[in-house]
């Protein structure tokens, strides 16, 4: 993964867990949970589901997959040839 692309899903990760969290307030996500009725739970589960999962994601995928990519940028230098490039064999290295 290249770092440009992990530092994008850190950040929008992290925008989702904060409008994530102030969508869940303004929703009332402690008041419907505490006095539950079926049409509030339908908005409110799915809603709280997705915002648990983006802060999970926000909090410990993200920085691993940041950090890793930083790693591997760093580990390569900038003339070596990508390892996911075709790398043809010379003729003679050939099997027939």
């Amino acid at each position: 993964m290249k770092l440009r692309t992990a530092a994008y899903l850190l950040a929008g990760s992290a925008l989702l867990n904060l409008l994530g969290a102030r969508l869940l307030d303004r929703l009332g996500l402690i008041e419907g949970l505490l006095s539950p009725s079926g049409a509030r739970l339908v908005v409110l589960v799915p809603v709280a589901v997705v915002f648990y999962a983006a802060r999970f994601f926000a909090f410990f995928v993200a920085p691993g997959l940041l950090l890793g990519a930083a790693a591997a940028t760093r580990q390569r230098p900038e003339n070596s040839p990508d390892l996911g490039a075709a790398n043809p064999q010379p003729e003679s290295q050939k099997l027939l």
